[in-house]
C-alpha cells in the first residue's frame, strides 16, 4: 500500500483514469448545456471533446510535469429556498477532468473509513437512505430530534485542519501539493483584503524602528558593561575628571571608540540586531512581505514563521518581529473549499469525518448528508444534552451551528428533511 501510495500521482495521470473522469465530467452535464458550458477559459464540453486526445495528453503531461497549475474559477450565485444565495464555482472542464481523476483515486482511502450515519456523495447511498435511516431511528423511540445545519461549512473548512487529514492516507507529496494548490485557488478567505498593503507596510516600518532603537541602546549597554568609562557619555565632563582623575580622553573619541569594541564584541558573539548594512535587507522584507502577504503561500509562510533572510543574526531578528506583527495584522487562516468542483463533497466528508466519530462515541443517533444532519433522542434533556455536544465537536473542527436554522423538535412536531417532511 505504502508503495502505491507513492505513485498514487501516476494512477491518477494514467490514460485510463483521465478518460473515465471525462465521461463522467461530460455526463453530470446535460446535453443541451454542453455547448455553452464553459469554464473561465472559454472552452465548452463540446469543444474539449472535440480534442479529446490532445487535451487528455496535455493534462497527463502537465500533472505528471508538475506545471499544472489551477485556474481562479469564476463564481455565480445561485438563489436560495431561503431568500439567500450560495456561490458556486465553474471550473474550466480541463480542471474539472483533473480534480475527478484525483478523486478516483483518493475515495476507496476514505470510503471504507465513513461511518454508517454519512449519507451525502457517497457510492450507493442517498438522499432516501439518509431519510430511511431517521425514519427507523424514530420507530425506535427516538421522538426528540436536534435538527441541524451547518453555518457556512463549505465557506469555514481550515485548510491546515484538512490538509492534515488528507496527509494521513495520501504519501506522494505531488498529490497533496496538487490539492493545495486547489484549496489555494478556491479560498473564501485568506488573509487581510487586497487595500491593506499600506496598513502592513507601516506595521513593518514600525518594526524596523523599533529595532533601529533597540540596536542602539543594545550597544551602549553592551559599550558600558565592556568599558565603565562609557557610563561617563551621559554624564558632564567634570564628573568625568572627579571620578576618573586619569582620563585625558576626548569624550566623543571614548564613546567612538568603546561603541566600536562592543561592536566587534556583538558580532562575534552573534547578538548583532542591526546595523546599516541590513538595512536594505529590511526594506526588501517588507516590499517582499507586502507583495507576498496577501496570497495563500504568503500566509502559510507568516504561520510557519519561515519568512526569514539567511543566517545573518540582525534579519533574523527583524524577519522574527516582523513576521509577528504580520501574522497578527494577517487574520485567520485560509478556509474554504470551492462549491461545485467535483472534489469539494469528498473533501467535506474527510473533514466532517470526525464530527462523526466524536457524537457517535457519545453515543447520539446522528444521520448526516453533506452538512444537514439529525440527532434522533429519546427525551428532551438528551436533545438538548445532544445540541450541546454538536456544538462542542464543531468547534473543535472550527466550525459553527446555524443557530436560525437548528433547532430541537418536538415527537408530534412534523419537518422538512432534504425536501421531505419527516413525521
Amino acid at each position: 500500500m505504502q508503495n502505491r501510495n507513492c505513485d498514487m500521482l501516476e494512477r491518477i495521470a494514467s490514460p485510463d483514469n483521465l478518460l473515465r473522469a471525462w465521461r463522467v465530467v461530460k455526463s453530470n452535464t446535460p446535453r443541451y448545456r454542453r455547448m455553452r458550458s464553459s469554464g473561465p477559459d472559454g472552452i465548452s464540453l463540446v469543444e474539449f471533446e472535440q480534442n479529446l486526445t490532445a487535451e487528455i495528453l496535455a493534462l497527463r503531461e502537465s500533472l505528471l510535469g508538475g506545471y499544472f497549475k489551477p485556474q481562479k474559477p469564476r463564481s455565480s450565485a445561485i438563489p436560495k429556498k431561503d431568500g439567500g444565495k450560495r456561490e458556486i464555482s465553474v471550473l474550466p472542464i480541463q480542471e474539472r477532468v483533473a480534480q475527478r481523476a484525483v478523486f478516483q483515486v483518493i475515495e476507496p482511502l476514505w470510503e471504507t473509513e465513513f461511518l454508517d450515519c454519512s449519507f451525502g456523495f457517497r457510492p450507493g447511498l442517498s438522499v432516501k437512505n439518509a431519510l430511511d435511516c431517521a425514519q427507523q431511528f424514530r420507530i425506535q423511540d427516538n421522538r426528540w430530534v436536534v435538527d441541524g445545519d451547518i453555518a457556512d461549512c463549505f465557506g469555514r473548512l481550515n485548510h491546515d485542519l484538512l490538509m492534515l487529514r488528507l496527509k494521513r492516507k495520501i504519501n506522494d507529496g505531488r498529490v497533496l501539493d496538487l490539492m493545495q494548490a486547489w484549496l489555494d485557488a478556491g479560498v473564501l478567505q485568506a488573509g487581510p483584503p487586497v487595500d491593506s498593503s499600506e496598513d502592513i507596510a507601516n506595521w513593518v516600518d514600525r518594526a524596523s524602528s523599533f529595532l533601529k532603537f533597540s540596536s542602539t541602546w543594545a550597544l551602549d549597554a553592551y559599550a558600558e558593561e565592556i568599558n565603565p568609562y562609557a557610563a561617563a557619555r551621559y554624564g558632564t565632563d567634570a564628573s568625568i575628571s572627579d571620578k576618573y582623575p586619569s582620563y585625558t580622553l576626548d569624550r566623543d573619541e571614548l564613546v567612538n571608540d568603546t561603541r566600536s569594541k562592543a561592536l566587534k564584541k556583538m558580532v562575534f558573539s552573534g547578538l548583532l540586531w542591526s546595523a546599516s548594512w541590513a538595512r536594505p535587507a529590511f526594506a526588501w522584507m517588507r516590499d517582499t512581505a507586502i507583495t507576498n502577504i496577501n496570497t495563500p503561500a504568503g500566509r502559510r509562510l507568516i504561520k510557519k514563521g519561515a519568512m526569514t533572510t539567511g543566517s545573518l543574526a540582525g534579519v533574523a531578528a527583524a524577519a522574527a518581529i516582523t513576521t509577528y506583527l504580520l501574522q497578527r495584522k494577517a487574520g485567520p487562516a485560509p478556509t474554504g473549499v470551492l462549491q461545485g468542483s467535483p472534489i469539494s463533497p469528498l473533501l467535506a466528508n474527510i473533514y466532517l469525518h470526525s464530527f462523526d466519530r466524536m457524537m457517535l462515541r457519545r453515543h447520539h443517533c446522528l444521520v448526516r448528508y453533506a452538512d444537514d444532519w439529525l440527532i434522533l433522542c429519546p427525551s428532551h434533556e438528551a436533545a438538548e444534552s445532544a445540541y450541546n455536544d454538536a456544538v462542542v465537536s464543531l468547534a473543535r473542527l472550527d466550525l459553527k451551528i446555524n443557530r436560525d436554522k437548528t433547532h430541537i423538535r418536538a415527537p408530534d412536531e412534523p419537518f422538512e428533511w432534504l425536501g421531505a417532511v419527516v413525521k
